[in-house]
């Protein structure tokens, strides 16, 4: 059923980012939340972005989107953290998306991503 559709949906997608080409950031952030992980993200994502003829400097911005490893709360790194924390302070909440590097991480990666569309477009 979709292959049915393909040039339409690659039309459409390629149309989109082109016209706002900040969705790749959101696109790369959504996707490494899912996978858990930058290096399946990468090579995923910017060929595709690529194909659809992205601009190469919002490629090159949005990259640090990568970086949503983060959100959910199952990744090691995140987990040994807060099990070396001797005081107590740093604990899971009691929701998902309730844990203390949700805040920070999220601060991070958008200041970084507008940091990256405003100076990526006098580098390329």
């Amino acid at each position: 059923m979709v292959n049915a559709h393909l040039p339409e949906i690659k039309e459409f997608a390629g149309t989109l980012l082109q016209s706002y080409p900040m969705l790749l950031s959101v696109v790369l952030f959504g996707t490494c939340t899912l996978l858990l992980s930058q290096g399946a993200t990468t090579p995923l994502i910017i060929p595709l972005a690529l194909s659809l003829q992205v601009p190469h400097w919002a490629i090159l911005a949005s990259f640090v989107a990568v970086t949503g490893v983060f959100v959910l709360p199952t990744y090691p790194t995140s987990l040994a953290a807060i099990e070396f924390d001797g005081t107590g302070t740093t604990r899971m909440g009691k929701n998902i998306f309730d844990h203390p590097f949700l805040l920070p991480g999220l601060v991070g990666v958008v200041v970084a991503t507008l940091f990256g569309f405003i100076l990526a477009p006098m580098v390329v």
